[in-house]
Order: structure tokens, then sequence, then C-alpha cells
């Protein structure tokens, strides 16, 4: 009975951890804040540096909240995982876990408590980090992108052997029907010596076309005002209506849209409102 109980175990482990690289293997980053919340300084014993050390050793791609991020995790913030230290301290021992929390503060991955019985702060901070490290190290790291849940869209287009086309759409299934038939668009058509019926919409491989990024700008008088509420702000508008709610996030200047896949955030002191699109929208944020 008792080697049952030691197998089943050990599957649980094994199991735990390969769930847990799948889920931290879904995300491009990782944003280590410039103070945890029960410090008082800026990398207060050196803490936040360590952390953004020990979670490069797995070969994630680590920020500090202060640095220059890259485009795409300005334009979406659920690329990064957050990085969070909680002390669990008490009077004669250090205690300490990291968490990797994603977009919506949800807990991907966590740490065992490690402690240490070290009395100068920096040693014992150090040392329980470290030994809080030790049950999560071993990740194994390569992102791979989560499927996202797009719009309805067309993603791909298929011939057949009649020279059909059929339509796939990642979410919806489709019954069983006659292939649909699309007509090439004028900017992709050439010149044909003979009549073709149907004429096949393929992805180009070479020289895609670049979308430029279009900015819409708020009117002046749009103007949308800021509320401090818990974890955030509320926008409102003249009426006052409230017009989208903002989350805080470990980056300076940079919100999640409640309810919405996307991202406020300033840039060159203006503030835009990001859905992960080739479309920005400039908002009047006044705080």
């Amino acid at each position: 009975m008792k080697k049952v109980w030691l197998t089943l175990s050990v599957l649980f482990v094994m199991f735990s951890n390969v769930f847990a690289q799948t889920s931290v293997n879904n995300y491009k980053y990782v944003v280590v804040p410039e103070r945890f919340e029960f410090l008082k300084k800026n990398d207060q014993f050196q803490l936040n540096s360590l952390t953004k050390f020990l979670l490069e050793k797995e070969g994630l791609m680590v920020f500090m909240s202060n640095d220059n991020i890259p485009k795409d995790l300005a334009e979406n913030r659920c690329l990064v995982l957050n990085a969070k230290v909680i002390d669990h301290s008490k009077l004669f021992k250090t205690k300490l876990k990291l968490e990797l929390l994603d977009c919506y503060n949800n807990v991907v991955i966590e740490s065992k408590i490690g402690e240490s019985r070290e009395k100068e702060f920096r040693k014992a901070y150090h040392e329980a980090l470290r030994n809080a490290y030790e049950s999560i190290k071993g990740m194994n790291y390569a992102y791979t992108p989560k499927d996202r849940v797009p719009k309805v869209e067309i993603e791909s287009i298929k011939e057949d052997k009649k020279g059909m086309v059929a339509v796939v759409s990642p979410n919806i299934k489709e019954p069983t029907k006659e292939p649909v038939k699309v007509k090439e668009p004028n900017e992709l058509k050439k010149p044909a010596k003979k009549a073709v019926p149907v004429a096949v919409v393929k992805s180009p491989e070479k020289n895609p076309e670049v979308k430029k990024e279009i900015v819409v700008e708020k009117k002046s008088q749009d103007i949308l005002y800021a509320q401090p509420i818990d974890n955030g702000y509320q926008l409102v508008d003249m009426s006052p209506k409230v017009v989208m709610i903002l989350i805080n996030t470990s980056l300076k200047d940079v919100y999640v849209v409640k309810g919405q896949d996307a991202i406020v955030y300033k840039k060159d002191g203006k503030w835009y409102h990001s859905k992960g699109t080739n479309s920005l929208e400039a908002l009047n944020i006044k705080f």
C-alpha cells in the first residue's frame, strides 16, 4: 500500500511540473517591479535584482518595470508575467514565496515558501528567495504562443480538387455543405490567357504588405477624467459616465482595460488605447 501511495505522489509531482511548464511557456516576457510591497526602497537588499537573475537562469526574458519594453509588449500586456515576492516572515524566520501572475492577476506559477534563519536582512532575504526558487527551477522554458480567440474572420483559404475554395474559421464548426466560392480581390488578379471560373486566394509568401499604424485622435472636448479606485482608475466623461476601468500593472503608465483584451499606456506625453491591432486611439485623460 505504501508503494502505491509513493508512486501516486511521484506521478502527481511530475504532472504538476509539466502543467506549470506549459503555462509559463505561453508567456513571452517577465517583468520584475522596482520595489516589492513589503520593502521600503527600490531594489532594497538587491532582492529585485536577484529575482531577475534567478528567472533569467530559466531562459526567461526578464525586464525591470522601469526598463524600455518591446513594442509587442506595449501593445499586448498579456504577453507578460509579473513577478511578485510575498513575505511570510515570522519572528525568528525569514520566509519568502515567489509568484508569477498574468495580466489579470491570476497566479500562473508559485514556489514553495523558502526559509532562512540568518539575522542579517540581506543574507536572510537572499537565502529565503533562493530556497523558494529551488522549488520551481528546471522549467525548461520555451516560448510557445497560446491560442488566442480571434473574432470571426477568415484565417486561411485552401483549394480543393474541384477548384473550389474552403474557408476555415478557427472557432466555428461549419456543417457539411458545398465549398464556398471566393472571388479573387482586384488587387491580386493577374492577367490570364484563358478564362478561369474560380481564382484561388493564396497568402503571399514574399514581400507581405505592411499595414501602417493608424492613430485615431480624440476631439479636444472628449476629455476623460481619471478617478482613483481600488487597484486602478475609472475613466468618466462629462456626463459623467464611466467609459472604462483601468487596472494597475507593474509597469509605469501602463494599465489593463477591464473587460477588454486591451491596454492604455502613455507614450511621448500622450495616452493611447491599444487593442493589439494596427490602430490606436489617442485619449485625452486628466488625472
